[in-house]
């Protein structure tokens, strides 16, 4: 069982960067409006709104040769992306209707148009500067079946048997009331409906056990010197990997994993699963968070580096020593 992990030294070295940041303080601000107790509003209904801290936490998944053997795990070649392979096998046909739940600022949408054709995709999420963002690009780029709108996801009502296909892209796992969202979810499908999510499934919290952080620390040992530079202080260099404290996951986002490891369960419980696409990322995450920018122009060598490290973790992973904390699951209603 993993430790209590209140504050760490590695939250205290980063004060310094929140104290430079106007957004980090309105933040913090926001969250000790409710006098220590819960935040005024629902603190638990995710916004994916882009920022400083998340570009951070998902810089790994934009090195190039992250995804390449991400999508070689999950689609069998490392040249087809995630949504070209479900696309081609599940929605070769044009979609009707379709939702995508936690839409943040579209980003899923748009890439799902690059191989689908929607009658109507309709997106929600609690925020609304995210969703005027997704607005204006969709207007932009001329895709009028988009449409936005404001929810709060923890309490979405949706209308039954009215949609033929309802995704949801890293946003289960911010949810504190998982259970009965998916059960709007699967009330919400056609009966020939399908939900399409890709999650982390790993600890909640982020609060790895010891045996998981001395692999990451094994792993991030192997990367020389010059590759492990931090992103906010290039002049030092990572040598842990640590547990994020409590107290920092709550000041940057409260609703950060907070039952992640119960997803797959219910999903499994309350529909009929067609396809479960484990790939891995747990470790690499760990590893990468904070230096991944060093593998962003990417290099025959550096190349190299992710492909050594990607191994270790799927041989780790296919040994039972850790468990994939990344999936995407297709599933259908009962």
């Amino acid at each position: 069982m993993p430790t209590p992990n209140i504050i760490n030294w590695t939250d205290l070295m980063m004060v310094w960067e929140y104290a430079r940041s106007p957004l980090m303080w309105r933040r913090i601000g926001r969250r000790l409006s409710g006098r220590f107790g819960k935040p005024k509003g629902d603190i638990f209904a995710q916004s994916k709104t882009a920022d400083s801290s998340q570009i951070r936490e998902w810089l790994w998944w934009l090195v190039p040769q992250v995804r390449r053997r991400a999508y070689e795990e999950v689609t069998g070649s490392p040249d087809i992306p995630f949504k070209k392979y479900f696309a081609e096998k599940y929605l070769k046909e044009r979609v009707p209707r379709a939702a995508s739940l936690l839409c943040g600022a579209g980003h899923c949408e748009r890439e799902w148009l690059e191989y689908v054709q929607f009658d109507s995709f309709e997106g929600y999420d609690i925020s609304e500067a995210s969703l005027n963002q997704a607005r204006t690009v969709a207007e932009r780029e001329g895709f009028a079946c988009l449409k936005y709108s404001q929810a709060n996801i923890n309490k979405i009502e949706l209308q039954a048997e009215s949609y033929d296909v309802i995704f949801v892209e890293y946003g289960l796992h911010h949810l504190a009331q998982l259970d009965h969202v998916l059960l709007k979810i699967k009330r919400a499908l056609k009966p020939t409906g399908l939900l399409v999510t890709v999650e982390y499934i790993g600890n909640n919290f982020f609060q790895w056990d010891r045996q998981h952080s001395e692999y990451a620390d094994a792993m991030l040992h192997l990367i020389p010197k010059k590759w492990r530079r931090w992103a906010f202080n290039s002049n030092r260099t990572k040598s842990h990997c640590i547990r994020p404290g409590r107290l920092r996951m709550y000041i940057e986002d409260p609703s950060e994993s907070l039952r992640p490891q119960e997803i797959v369960p219910l999903i499994r419980s309350n529909f009929r699963v067609l396809e479960e696409r484990p790939f891995s990322g747990g470790l690499m995450q760990r590893v990468l968070d904070g230096i991944a920018w060093n593998f962003i122009d990417a290099s025959p060598e550096s190349d190299s580096m992710i492909d050594c490290l990607f191994e270790i973790e799927r041989t780790l992973t296919s040994g039972g020593h850790v468990e994939p904390h990344f999936i995407w699951m297709i599933a259908a209603p009962e």
